[in-house]
């Protein structure tokens, strides 16, 4: 198992560090995001991002709080900002894999986490300073640790706990979305699964849910009381309701935009993705990991395609689940063989 290991590692290093700080920041999210950094280390106010000396409130704290780390630990450059970023990215293939071999077997899990070291998408926001890659680790890890509290009823109040803390994190990290997703997928396989919907009370439920409130609550909170409308009207109206009912970039508003971004994002894995994609629409009632997968990627998929507001990095945390149908799919071709001419062609 560490030979696994061992590869992804040497994989994710090619494609998240190899010559990492050679290129300059891009605009606009990238620069917007260091000097937001910068000017936290500067003024040596760790909690109000801010930008040009006011305070902005685009992306909740926590991502500021790792670049405007790596800055302070180890000075300003390119590198070191986007040292976060491959972190995290690095982190997410070790993940992915982890996840696949739980759900699946070990096969399954070394495919899903080579997708997503080798994904054209991932290898691109692997190496920019954004917001996306740590909240896709919390959600991912969030949603398999609820799957651990069904498989294991035994430590269900531990897993629970876990569930709920990663999905705080993953609201300090990106906002409402962060529990949106995991709630969007968690209920909707309940539903499917004809499973008992686990967060409904039990010792794990009430800590977990009093941590959720430690992580999440102060910061929104402080930043309410210090700023007042100014900080409700900017994050929780225009960076978030109406990024859902208004059309940021109206080109982008149609609903074939995400299936675009998959697919060109799946290069070179785009055979696997034809056949992850017939995998999706196909009854898998009565398999409850390809069930879980599939609820999880099809719930949030919709909820993405609903929203007005599209760009790729607000879909980048469905690629776990695409990895993982992804990797299920070939790694049936390499036990089973092909099912058919069409199967053979792809």
């Amino acid at each position: 198992m560490w030979r696994d290991y061992a590869l992804l590692l040497l994989v994710s290093f090619f494609a998240f560090w190899f010559l990492l700080g050679k290129l300059g920041l891009i605009d606009p999210d990238e620069p917007f995001y260091a000097l937001t950094a910068r000017e936290m280390v500067e003024s040596g106010d760790w909690l109000t991002p801010q930008i040009f000396g006011k305070p902005q409130f685009e992306k909740p704290i926590f991502y500021y709080w790792l670049a405007a780390g790596s800055f302070a630990l180890f000075g300003e450059s390119e590198f070191t900002g986007r040292l976060p970023t491959a972190i995290a990215a690095t982190v997410m293939v070790l993940l992915t894999y982890i996840i696949g071999k739980g759900l699946f077997n070990r096969r399954t899990g070394l495919l899903a986490g080579l997708f997503m070291a080798t994904g054209l998408e991932l290898c691109i926001m692997g190496r920019l300073m954004l917001t996306d890659i740590p909240m896709t680790i919390f959600v991912s890890a969030s949603l398999y640790c609820y799957w651990l509290a069904l498989q294991r009823p035994e430590h269900r109040d531990k897993w629970i706990f876990w569930h709920l803390v990663l999905g705080g994190l993953a609201v300090l990290t990106k906002g409402p979305i962060g529990s949106l997703a995991t709630l969007m997928a968690t209920i909707s396989f309940t539903i499917f699964a004809k499973q008992p919907f686990l967060l409904r009370g039990g010792r794990g439920f009430w800590w977990g849910l009093l941590a959720y409130a430690v992580i999440v609550i102060p910061w929104y909170t402080l930043m309410t009381v210090k700023y007042q409308w100014a900080f409700i009207d900017e994050f929780f109206i225009r960076d978030n309701f109406l990024r859902f009912i208004r059309a940021e970039h109206p080109a982008n508003n149609t609903p074939w935009y995400y299936p675009g971004v998959f697919f060109v994002g799946s290069i070179p894995w785009l055979p696997g993705f034809v056949l992850g994609l017939r995998d999706l629409f196909q009854n898998v009632r009565n398999d409850a990991p390809r069930l879980f997968v599939k609820t999880w990627f099809l719930s949030n998929f919709l909820f993405l395609t609903a929203a007005a507001s599209k760009l790729p990095s607000y879909g980048f945390y469905l690629f776990v689940p695409m990895a993982l149908m992804i990797a299920y799919g070939v790694n049936r071709l390499i036990t089973h063989g092909f099912r058919s001419k069409g199967e053979k062609w792809t």
